[in-house]
């Protein structure tokens, strides 16, 4: 018996060591996401929450100029009119795991997103420039 209770407090000081080095990775991720999202995204408040699990109510929060140490993974619990929000980083056991295994699962996700925005603002770029072009064209055969 002895010796399942020294595994037990062998393996719980263990998981704490993992999470806080999960958490520790986590939070570098989040700021990098967090400048990378403000940086192409810019401020806006209808955009500074991206869904990352809806059933769990796993979100991803950036404001990153005004907050840059609130920005990150957070689950979203409570109705519309009032919003209680706690940090993935604060958060322990299955339910920590669970969530950076969702995670993990979802920044491939957001990397195809925002790769195929930019596409369409190449896309933008090429027709304004096209439209430039016309319009310089008309310009120089207009008579003064």
């Amino acid at each position: 018996m002895e010796d399942l209770i020294k595994k037990l407090k062998f393996l719980a000081i263990q998981e704490e060591k993992n999470r806080e080095k999960a958490a520790h990775y986590l939070r570098i991720i989040e700021n990098e996401i967090s400048f990378a999202l403000y940086c192409l995204f810019g401020k806006n408040k209808s955009h500074s929450k991206l869904q990352v699990h809806h059933d769990e109510g796993l979100v991803f929060i950036y404001n990153y100029a005004d907050t840059p140490g609130n920005d990150g993974f957070v689950f979203e619990e409570g109705t519309d009119f009032k919003k209680v929000y706690s940090r993935l980083t604060e958060e322990e056991g299955r339910r920590f795991w669970d969530a950076i295994q969702v995670v993990i699962d979802w920044i491939p996700i957001l990397i195809t997103e925002v790769v195929s925005q930019e596409k369409t603002k190449a896309k933008i770029i090429s027709q304004l420039e096209k439209l430039t072009e016309t319009v310089k064209g008309n310009q120089e055969s207009t008579p003064q």
